[in-house]
Formats: structure tokens, C-alpha cells, sequence
């Protein structure tokens, strides 16, 4: 089945399978392989904005995408409005990909040290500036992970999060 840019979660028929992104799990023969068992769409793995809109390497070498995968979103962290504008007019570029989807959840340390992932959700502003940039620099649907609060014990802060993206 060729993934159609189209197709997304949240039009598809329910109840469905979505594989949600995985540092250094949703890499593109897994997606590909959850594809045939089922799900419906899939992201890739956590992405660094910066590096992404540098060109670096390693960064497009982790949006690689197979023909016949599901419907796939680009997994996109960073704290820079500026970074992810640049990024996301990478991924549209690609022609791979079905939606962008930030991530504002991610509690791992070395992500939250940059201010990026969980650590995000106590700056709705910037989250909002965030998905203004990606909005303005591609016509892909923009997603954002997000939990409820930062840390487990910690105030909620997902709706005032929501409410700026």
C-alpha cells in the first residue's frame, strides 16, 4: 500500500493502531513493519530541529521512509521558533511526509537540559511560537506531544500548552 499525504489519524476509521515516536526505535524498517500489522500511521524518532535545518547527516538520515510505509509524521524537538521553521520546510521538501509533529513531552534529561521536550510545556508562549514557525514554513498539518504536566507530582500544565499551540 503506497502512504498517501493525505491519510491521517485523525481521519481514519476507528478504531486504529498509531505508533507514536520512539527515540531510537521508530526508525523507518520498524514504521514499515508496524504498517503491515496494522497501524495506521506512525512517527519517526525524535528529530533535533537544529540539526535538521542544518543539514546535518544524521538528522535526514533519521527520516529516511521506505515505499509503502503508513502515513508518517516528522518528529520534530528543539526550543528554537527560528530552528523548527527551518526544519519543517526540510520535511515538507521531502515529500514524505504526511504532518509535523513537535514534541513538548519528551522528559528524558538531555533533552529537557536544552530546553526542549517537557521542558517546553512551562513556556506556552514559545510553544506558540513554535507552531507559528512550522505553520509558516509548511502547509503539512502540525501536531504536539505533549503530557500533562512536566514532571510526575508537578503542576498541569497541558491546557495552558494546548491553548498557545
Amino acid at each position: 500500500m503506497e502512504p498517501t499525504r493525505s491519510a491521517t489519524w485523525w481521519t481514519a476509521p476507528a478504531p486504529m493502531l498509531l505508533v507514536s515516536p520512539m527515540a531510537e526505535f521508530t526508525d523507518a524498517p520498524m514504521r514499515l513493519v508496524a504498517g503491515r500489522f496494522g497501524a495506521a500511521f506512525c512517527h519517526t524518532e525524535m528529530v533535533n530541529a537544529r540539526a535538521l535545518a542544518d543539514g546535518v547527516h544524521a538528522s535526514l538520515r533519521l527520516l529516511a521512509t521506505f515505499p509503502g510505509e503508513s502515513p508518517v509524521a516528522a518528529h520534530l524537538y528543539g526550543d528554537r521558533p527560528e530552528d523548527f521553521a527551518a526544519a519543517a520546510e526540510r520535511v515538507e521538501s521531502l515529500g514524505a511526509f504526511a504532518s509535523i509533529d513537535v514534541n513538548c513531552g519528551c522528559p528524558v534529561a538531555r533533552i529537557r537540559a536544552c530546553g526542549a521536550g517537557s521542558a517546553l510545556m512551562g513556556t506556552p508562549e514559545r510553544v506558540r511560537r513554535i507552531v507559528e514557525a512550522v505553520r509558516s514554513r509548511s502547509s503539512l498539518p502540525v501536531t504536539v506531544k505533549t503530557r500533562l504536566g512536566p514532571a510526575p507530582g508537578a503542576p498541569l500544565t497541558a491546557p495552558d500548552l494546548l491553548r498557545a499551540a
